[in-house]
């Protein structure tokens, strides 16, 4: 039966052959696409976040405002002791820090393509990070919490050692 070659059986037994390799392609053709895509939503995702972001007027106006704490104050940490916890200026510098956090997560969680981001508002985030560490770090002392702002911090340091500045 093994050692011999016979046409009329080869050719009955080739379009299950046929049929299953053909099947495994498909499978594998479909799994590399649904990878691509899942990459391509992140990136979507990513560019729908910072049009949404830009085009917000509440978040422009947010940031202006921190913006003119961040001038107004060479030390964040600083602002922890001078500024008391409901001064309007505090509540907008932990609102726009909880965004960063937010976004961060994102980024770390994979909802939001890294690169993408990246390149981005890279160089704004890790800047951002620099001027508030010591107020995270002051925080976080005050509320025993070590992991207050741990994504922002994370992904802060993560693009850092990337060359991100």
């Amino acid at each position: 039966m093994w050692g011999q070659f016979s046409w009329p059986e080869f050719v009955q037994i080739l379009p299950n052959y046929l049929v299953v390799g053909m099947t495994a392609l498909l499978i594998y053709m479909t799994v590399f696409q649904i990878k691509a895509a899942r990459g391509d939503a992140n990136r979507r995702a990513a560019f729908d976040y910072f049009i949404r972001e830009t085009n917000n007027d509440e978040f422009r106006e947010l940031r202006e405002k921190v913006f003119r704490v961040v001038n107004s104050n060479k030390n964040s940490g600083d602002m922890l002791k001078q500024l008391p916890n409901d001064n309007p200026d505090m509540v907008a510098v932990r609102k726009y820090l909880n965004r960063q956090e937010a976004f961060a997560a994102g980024v770390l969680n994979g909802g939001l393509c890294e690169e993408y981001s990246k390149n981005l508002i890279g160089s704004r985030f890790v800047q951002d990070w620099k001027f508030f560490e010591p107020y995270v770090c002051e925080a976080r002392s005050i509320s025993g919490n070590d992991n207050t702002y741990g994504y922002f911090c994370e992904l802060a340091r993560k693009w850092s050692k990337e060359g991100v500045s």
